[in-house]
């Protein structure tokens, strides 16, 4: 038993050699100093247990891999291409890597996804003189990379027939700055411009110079004809090392003879992609600068006058000028509070022709786009395509609203209801559409009547409302036309229903006549009364005389007469009495 617990015991102990958590990396690297790019062998990083103090035992357990980056240019593993390792065995990596930046010394930092991290310091000198570089204010050296620089020139810096400053560089393979030169009798080095004319201080320089060490400042000048904004390509060379590479790259340089002239809203300055939203009639804030750049810093002394217009989108250069006045400039920049009433989309466009200092700007940019939208509700107006319905017909009743300029207004809510009469509408509450119309459907009733369908918006903060009216009738809509039913029916025990149509109030009479033309019934209708009203109207006849008495089976003639300021008409309709 004693036996067995003593086992138990080495097993307990053994396996918490392993259990640790990773605290970091002891990294060995033998040698004293390497040359940048030349493979370094016997690199070892072990992984630490957090168990112990201090650096603690290896952890045997840790079968991960890590990252290495180096302060200065890139770090390779030579068995993965790649900055990282392949898997730990037994919480140990060896291998070869390669660091290409030259420094005294390159750290190395190597690092896992848990955040263990590990050191190592290694001299590492740069290779031997075989390529150029130079740097221009904005960019970079970056040693021991493949480029050799990072950023680009700093916009506005280059302009022609103005001096600037160009580092030029002695650089190994991988872009680290030589500074010794063994076997090399001169590095004569100079700046070219191609064909451009160009000035360059000094013409040539030795690079191994005491005064250079692998590193001078020229000053150079570009100086073409015509003188334009471009691209110019300069190029830094070894004139009599010709093995070395040289080093060309295009530079774009801003023509201090072109102007650009532009117009900001609202603050949104260059590039100009922002789209900028003001209100019909609502003042708004047009900046215009001079450049020698598009967006580049105004032009200092250009202290001119210059007008505004307003361009359509899509449309061109010719609508009539949103400002009827000058904007003055001073040292290229000016301002002006201004506002459009039409809801539209615009830009603003400088225009200027004058000559300034015996020089034309060559560029008018317009501004970003100006999206002007209606201002609040001022007026509105109801109409209806249909006045007169019969049964179930339907009508589009719309809102059209508009601002005080006569902009069409959308996203206003327009309310509606049916304030008398009957029938139905498609919706109670509709928004307005971006033509300022708010459109409902109003379906007639089965009833001859009037019907009033009124629409409410709210203006000024106070709700108005407009009314308009339908006419529905039961039966159809040709004045021409007089229906009954039933028909036949019987007198006295039931009534028949008489239909008509009326195109304006009128007066009307209704007759009966027997087959021998004698009247038996008549009724007089004032116009504007029942029976005498625009629109459907219904009489009923219960089958009696004047006199009251009952009238015999047979065919009897309905004779209504209508007399209005317009016309006077008679329509007739045969009416069948059964027992």
């Amino acid at each position: 038993m004693k036996k067995l617990n003593f086992i138990l015991i080495i097993f307990l102990f053994t396996n918490n050699l392993f259990s640790g958590n990773l605290i970091d990396f002891v990294v060995t690297i033998g040698g004293a100093s390497y040359q940048a790019g030349v493979t370094i062998t016997g690199v070892n990083i072990t992984a630490m247990d957090h168990e112990s103090s201090g650096d603690g035992p290896v952890k045997m357990d840790y079968t991960g891999y890590v990252t290495l980056t180096a302060s200065v240019g890139y770090c390779k593993v030579t068995a993965t291409g790649t900055n990282i390792t392949g898997n730990f065995v037994n919480g140990q990596w060896n291998g070869s890597i390669v660091l290409y930046g030259a420094a005294d010394p390159v750290t190395l930092t190597v690092s896992d996804i848990s955040g263990a991290t590990g050191i190592a310091y290694k001299t590492i000198y740069p290779g031997t003189y075989s390529k150029l570089l130079y740097i221009i204010r904005g960019m970079q050296h970056t040693p021991g990379t493949f480029s050799g620089y990072s950023g680009e020139p700093e916009p506005n810096y280059l302009k022609t027939y103005l001096p600037f400053s160009v580092t030029v560089l002695a650089c190994d393979a991988y872009y680290n700055k030589v500074t010794l030169f063994p076997g090399v009798s001169s590095t004569s080095v100079r700046l070219n411009s191609f064909s451009i004319p160009n000035s360059v201080t000094p013409t040539y320089k030795d690079l191994r110079d005491s005064d250079a060490l692998g590193e001078y400042i020229f000053d150079m000048t570009i100086m073409p004809s015509p003188d334009e904004t471009k691209n110019y390509t300069i190029m830094v060379e070894d004139i009599i090392n010709t093995w070395v590479a040289n080093f060309t790259k295009p530079l774009y340089f801003i023509s201090q003879n072109e102007y650009y002239m532009w117009a900001e809203i609202n603050g949104l300055s260059y590039p100009l992609t922002q789209t900028a939203y003001v209100i019909a009639g609502v003042p708004f804030d047009v900046t215009i600068k001079v450049s020698h750049s598009f967006g580049g810093p105004p032009v200092g002394g250009f202290n001119e006058a210059v007008s505004i217009k307003a361009i359509k989108v899509p449309g061109g250069e010719n609508a009539n000028p949103v400002y009827s006045g000058l904007i003055s400039l001073t040292d290229g920049i000016g301002y002006v509070s201004i506002s459009y009433t039409t809801r539209e989309q615009i830009k603003i466009l400088p225009v200027y022709d004058n000559l300034y200092q015996s020089l034309y700007y060559v560029t008018k940019v317009a501004s970003n786009l100006i999206d002007v939208g209606a201002s609040s509700p001022n007026s509105f107006s109801l109409t209806s395509d249909k006045d007169k319905l019969r049964k179930g017909e339907k009508a589009n009743i719309s809102v059209e609203v508009k601002d005080i300029y006569s902009n069409p207004v959308s996203a206003t809510a327009v309310d509606f209801i049916i304030k008398q009469g009957g029938g139905s509408l498609s919706a109670e509450s509709v928004y307005t559409d971006y033509y300022g119309l708010a459109t409902v459907i109003f379906t007639a009733p089965d009833e001859n009547l009037e019907n009033i369908i009124s629409a409410s918006v709210t203006i000024n903060a106070s709700v108005q409302t407009k009314e308009i009216k339908i006419i529905s009738s039961k039966t159809t809509t040709d004045k021409k036309i007089v229906k009954n039913y039933p028909n036949p029916f019987i007198a006295g025990k039931e009534m028949t229903q008489i239909e008509y149509y009326l195109e304006k109030d009128s007066d009307v009479e209704l007759k009966i006549y027997n087959i021998y033309g004698k009247v038996l019934w008549t009724k007089k209708i004032n116009k504007g009364s029942d029976g005498g009203r625009e629109g459907g109207n219904t009489i009923y006849w219960d089958g009696k005389s004047d006199n009251g008495y009952i009238v015999g089976s047979g065919l009897y003639i309905l004779k209504i007469k209508v007399k209005n300021s317009d016309e006077t008409y008679i329509i007739e309709r045969k009416i069948a009495i059964k027992k």
